[in-house]
């Protein structure tokens, strides 16, 4: 089992509203690991939305990913580029298919 560790800056418009919120939940809900998100001191669970709004998360700001668990790699990298890609439809959409393929 690996664990992994990302920072990325929340480049949607935003921040970490409900849309993005539910998107990274979503897709973070796919995978076996367990993935936290941490910010000023503060680490919820990614498969929560309410503890991920309660982060207050606006936008330009840095999160952490921690990834720890049987296909972390995979995890860390979906949850990741998610975020980089301002939490497009499009990309989740992409992402879930991707997930559903190799499943």
């Amino acid at each position: 089992i690996e664990a992994f560790t990302r920072s990325v800056l929340l480049l949607d418009g935003e921040g970490l509203h409900l849309r993005a919120a539910a998107a990274l939940a979503l897709i973070a809900g796919e995978f076996q690991s367990d993935i936290c998100v941490r910010k000023d001191g503060r680490k919820v669970d990614a498969k929560s939305i309410v503890d991920l709004l309660s982060l207050a998360a606006e936008p330009r700001t840095e999160i952490t990913f921690e990834v720890n668990g049987p296909d972390s790699r995979k995890a860390i990298n979906a949850v990741a580029n998610l975020v980089l890609n301002g939490f497009r439809a499009d990309v989740c959409n992409s992402l879930q298919n991707t997930l559903a393929d190799h499943s």
